[in-house]
């Protein structure tokens, strides 16, 4: 089995989970920068979108943007 459940972690484990990490973190960022803000808006227009269009993609953001903020006060 590739996940076995262990007292210690070796330095090699440390190290390999700190690469893993790091590869999610670069993933994350770059799905975060390609679905929202300004290249998201770019994107539309280079597609055609109307004015319109750009500024529900642009609500849809903010939106998102409060509902985060309000489930962290909670």
């Amino acid at each position: 089995m590739w996940f076995q459940v262990k007292e210690t972690l070796t330095e090699e484990d440390v190290q390999r989970g700190m690469k893993a990490i790091i590869k999610d973190g670069m993933a994350s960022t770059a799905m975060a920068t390609c679905t929202g803000g300004v290249f998201l808006a770019a994107f539309a227009l280079a597609l055609g979108a109307s004015n319109a269009v750009i500024g529900l993609l642009a609500a849809m953001q903010s939106k998102k943007y409060l509902n985060k903020k309000m489930k962290t006060k909670q």
